[in-house]
This record gives structure tokens, sequence and C-alpha cells, in this order.
């Protein structure tokens, strides 16, 4: 899986309205306003884009550029949407029926004012009503005036035009640091309460955090929590919510949707392949009140069947030794689930979309493949590049296996007796779930998209039970 949905043109910044039993995606797409329509979140029609109303000489005559918000106001429908320009206003269109859209007025209608600075960061617009209250709450990426840190802004108004200025819900301990604190964006903030506390999600890539929340050098898509009735807001312990670390851009703008009764972080990809809509993941708390993304079953519906059913591989390797055994599947979109005990092992890696590839200056071949390293002693698992020589493992005897990080993952304490696995591969990318807790998603579309599976054993003994390999519904592409 990885992806559900990819458009035909360019994609960006995404945003989800609802409206009856339909999902409205739109997401920004080179100055104009890219669209789809879902049922279901997973399956998408896409729509003609909303395409840029300006003219030259207009305040908005670049385009729609910076993120927006659908919100209904009496019967009508307002997307709000940012320009570039000195301090990137606000403004609106207008839709009865959220297909045909009009233009509102010749000017922005949400400036950047005092107690913010008029910069180029104000931006990012969501708001919410307060049914009780009858009033908006909106959220902002901006730049404090007086401290010129980069912060939350808080606006709030009785009917969704005229709107008054409030100090910040939160601000960044400073304006830029590799270490766990402050941030350089607080983009794209995103509201919700669940279970008696509140969250603000937000966006940062600028802000390479040197290690927090199981990642070196991270980015993603981070949150605030407060309790309700409180306003101290406070960054936990491992706030990112979404992300990578390496150095990586895989995923970003983590926004959150109710479906169902269940509340869905939903996000684009960010990589080498095109940028697209990924999978829906499950929001939950733990008894902490951190979140906690899981797999959303939902997407089981996807499964077209199954090619490798509850099989069960043991690998065996001498000390100091690997073993390689690979599995007799073929599959190109799958989702592989097993139970792994790596933990008479040094370390294991779990391969997929195993290919040849051959040599145009010489015999033989380099096997290439894409694996999931687990390491009981570091208690860290990481998504690898694999490449070895065939020549070398076949006619040589040779023992070398070479794998090369992507990113990793450090968990406290890790139970390399029963790792529940999950694997998706659809299209160019690639999801890990480790006992259904999401920890990876990748783009991994300069390595093979179909082959072979198989294990690598680092000196000792690999056991996984339960093995089911499906085939997943290929993804409908446009491009």
């Amino acid at each position: 899986m990885g992806i559900v949905y990819v458009s035909p043109e360019k994609m960006w910044d995404t945003w989800i309205y609802q409206a009856g039993n339909e999902f409205h995606l739109f997401f920004l797409s080179e100055g104009n306003i890219g669209r789809a329509v879902s049922a279901d979140l997973i399956h998408w029609n896409h729509l003609p884009p909303i395409k840029n109303m300006a003219v030259v000489g207009d305040w908005d005559e670049t385009g729609m550029r910076m993120t927006g918000s659908v919100a209904k106001v009496g019967e009508s429908y307002y997307l709000c949407y940012g320009s570039r320009g000195e301090g990137t206003p606000i403004g609106l269109i207008r839709s009865e029926d959220l297909v045909t859209w009009t233009r509102v007025g010749d000017h922005p209608i949400l400036p950047s004012k005092t107690p913010y600075d008029a910069g180029n960061s104000w931006r990012d617009l969501t708001a919410y009503l307060d049914e009780e209250a009858g009033v908006w709450n909106g959220y902002l990426y901006a730049i404090h005036g007086e401290t010129g840190k980069p912060a939350i802004a808080h606006i709030r108004s009785k009917d969704y035009f005229t709107w008054s200025y409030h100090e910040p819900i939160y601000m960044s301990e400073e304006t830029y640091s590799r270490t766990n604190n402050g941030f350089v964006d607080l983009e794209v903030p995103d509201y919700f309460e669940m279970e008696g506390t509140r969250y603000m999600l937000f966006s940062s890539c600028q802000s390479r955090k040197h290690s927090t929340s199981g990642r070196t050098d991270a980015m993603g898509t981070w949150y605030i929590r407060a309790d309700v009735g409180n306003e101290s807001w406070e960054l936990p312990a491992a706030p990112l919510l979404l992300g990578s670390g390496q150095g990586r851009f895989d995923n970003y703008v983590g926004r959150t949707v109710m479906f169902r009764g269940q509340r869905l972080l939903y996000h684009h990809t960010w990589g080498e392949g095109k940028v697209s809509w990924a999978t829906p993941k499950l929001i939950t708390q733990d008894a902490n009140d951190n979140l906690v993304l899981r797999y959303w079953p939902d997407l089981d519906r996807l499964i077209t069947g199954a090619a490798t059913v509850n099989r069960n591989f043991s690998v065996h390797a001498a000390s100091n030794e690997t073993a390689c055994e690979l599995i007799d599947t073929t599959v190109e979109d799958f989702m592989l689930t097993c139970t792994a005990d790596v933990s008479h092992a040094n370390s294991a890696t779990l391969l997929w979309h195993v290919q040849p590839v051959r040599h145009s200056h010489r015999a033989g071949s380099t096997i290439v493949a894409s694996g999931l390293h687990i390491d009981p002693k570091q208690n860290t698992i990481s998504l690898m590049e694999v490449r070895y020589l065939e020549q070398s493992i076949r006619r040589f005897n040779g023992n070398t296996y070479p794998r090369y990080l992507r990113d990793n993952y450090a968990f406290g304490t890790l139970n390399c007796g029963k790792l529940q696995i999950r694997i998706i591969s659809r299209a160019h990318q690639v999801e890990i779930y480790i006992n259904d807790v999401w920890v990876f998603s990748m783009d991994m579309s300069d390595l093979p998209l179909s082959g072979q599976f198989g294990i690598l054993c680092d000196s000792g003994q690999t056991h996984l039970s339960e093995v089911v390999i499906s085939e997943l519904e290929p993804l409908a592409r446009e491009y």
C-alpha cells in the first residue's frame, strides 16, 4: 500500500472536507487546487482542478500557492488559500456544491496583523467552529512580532470573515537548534480533541532534530498537547508523530479526519517518486495520552488474494556467518504479515522484491532487494537497500551480503522473540508496522518493484511463522 491515490497533476499539501458520505480531497498543484473525491478514503475519483482565477496585477496573481482548508458557512462552502507576496495574505473562493468555485472579492480577507510579523510566514489557516460558543477558532503558522519566534497563531471570528487576533497558543523555544528544542517551522496546524486531551499537529522539515522519538536527524509532523480547559500546551517527550530520520524527506503535512467514528491521520509522500496521497493511519492514545499511529484495518479491502498462506520458515547460520533463504513467491504489490523470532540470532533481514540486475560490463548479476533489518542487541528496526554479487555467493562460496541503511528506528525495548511484522508495498512506496504500530513509510522507487522474498540470518537462527503474503489491488495510475 503506502499509496492509495496518485493524481495526474502535481500534488503538494492536502486537506479534506467531508460532505455527507463523501470525502473531498484538495491539494496544492502549481498555483491551482487539485481535487478528488472518495467514499472510503481508499478508492478515489479524480476531478478537474480548480484553476487559478487571479490575473496579472491581482494580489494573488502567482496563484493559490499556500495550504488551505474548507469550511461551510451557512449554505456555502469557502476554501481559504494563501498566495506569494508581501505578508502572504489569505483569500477565499466560494462554492455552493464543492464543484464550481468563484472568487470572493478582489482583496485578501486575512492579512497579517499585530501581534504577528507581516513577513512571509502567515499561512496555512485551518478554522474550527465551536458550536456551543458560536465562535470560529482559527490557527495559522506565523512569526510572533515581539519575539521573532515561529508560532502557531490564534484568531477568532463569529462569522468566519472578520477576525480578531490573539497571542499564539505555542511558540518555538528557539528559532533553530539541532537539539530537541525549537522549531524553524510550525506549518499547517491541525487541531482535534481525544478522550479529554487537546492535540495540535504541525509540520517542520528544517528543524532537524538530532535525536528524538526513536530517530536521528528527524523531520515530519509533530504534535503538542493540553488538557481540555487548560491553555498551557506542552511538547511531549517523543513529539514526532509521522516522519523520517537520517536526514530523509519521506512524508509531510499530517492532518486528521474522522471516518466512521475513528480518527485517521492522512498525509502526502515525499521522495524520488511522484508525490502522492498516502495510506491513512489510525490515531490512538497510549496510557499517558501520547499519540500512536496504528494500522488501519480498512486497508485490508485492497487485498485481492493470497500468494503464500500460513507458511513457516527457519534459517540457520553458523557463528560469524550469514545464511540466506529465498521464498518461492514473486509479487509486485503486496502485504506481508508474519511473526518473527530473532531472539536467537545476532540480527536478521527480511527481503522483498529480490531481483537480479545484469551487468553490462562483466558476467553475472548483482542481486538487489529492499530489506527490513532487525537488530535485537541494539533494539533497532531499519529499512535497508541490499546488494550482493550473485557469483560471489553461488560460485565462490562468498558470505557477504552488504546492507545500506536508509532509515532506522530505536525502540526502548524490543521483544525480538515475538515480533508481529506487517510490510506493505504498493507502487513505489513501502510501509512497515511492528506489532501493528507504524514505523516507516518510504519511497523505494530506485529499487526493484517486483521480485522474490527472502530472509538473511546473521549468526544463529531466525524463525518466521504464520507468513501470509497477500496480493494487493494495483494502484490506478494516470502518469
